[in-house]
């Protein structure tokens, strides 16, 4: 029986965990999907207003298969093959060895000119990324440091099951609803603490918005991005809030 135009709600300890429990549930892929977040996991404070991921995930109507989708004389757009820095490989297998994880790693060309994207393959993918991708992060930056020594050596990313792609477009839609907040409200918002990388893609995404601002606040592992009203948004809520003495009619 066909799923098409099937949805559900599904909460997680994290975005990506949500997400997963939802396809599950639905036994669809991550293409067939369209991933509504309706709330984002929060810590809490002593164990009280901690509140897990919750995500609305429908079936799309309509859909090609992969095979499908790909003209019979077109070929698939993939990251293209390319040789990693010597020793980064290497390197990375034997910290995963040392981890006691068994995976795969498949070195292609990064996003960025001058990146390397080792790929990660293995069945306890969940734990190689870690919350928000600290473990992946991690791992990164250890790889990064044995193979850095090296003259003229190309900087390494490293991704999992597709996760980098994922987050980001989990905190494009995180961005947008909260910037949407603010120039409703007229109030700064502020994430959670955030990576270099995930504070990045949050500036980038509101950076061309004339209505909100973006800054980077807090220190170490506290550091987030707080969204601000311009002047413009905060006098029209102003102006909606306290409207000026009406005119007499004559």
């Amino acid at each position: 029986m066909s799923t098409a135009g099937k949805s559900l709600e599904a909460e997680g300890e994290t975005i990506d965990e949500a997400i997963a429990n939802a396809l599950a549930a639905l036994a669809v892929p991550r293409e067939q999907a369209e991933v509504e977040i309706v709330q984002d996991a929060r810590r809490g404070v002593f164990g009280f207003g901690a509140q897990r991921a919750r995500v609305r995930v429908s079936v799309r109507s309509s859909f090609a298969p992969i095979e499908q989708a790909v003209a019979p004389t077109a070929q698939a757009s993939t990251p293209a093959r390319t040789a990693a820095p010597d020793g980064a490989v290497s390197a990375l297998q034997r910290l995963l060895e040392l981890m006691g994880f068994s995976a795969s790693i498949d070195s292609v060309a990064g996003e960025q000119p001058g990146e390397i994207c080792l790929r990660i393959s293995s069945d306890a993918v969940g734990l190689l990324i870690g919350r928000h991708g600290q473990t992946l992060d991690a791992l990164e930056y250890l790889v990064n440091r044995i193979v850095g020594h090296k003259e003229e050596s190309a900087r390494i990313v490293l991704d999992a099951e597709g996760y980098r792609d994922r987050r980001r477009r989990e905190l494009v839609d995180v961005a947008r609803r909260l910037a949407a907040r603010v120039k409703e409200t007229g109030q700064a918002e502020a994430l959670d603490p955030l990576s270099p990388r995930e504070r990045r893609i949050v500036h980038m995404t509101l950076a061309n918005d004339p209505t909100v601002s973006t800054r980077s606040a807090g220190e170490g592992a506290s550091r987030h991005v707080v969204v601000l009203p311009e002047r413009s948004a905060r006098e029209r809520v102003s102006a909606r809030r306290h409207p000026g003495p009406r005119r007499p009619v004559n």
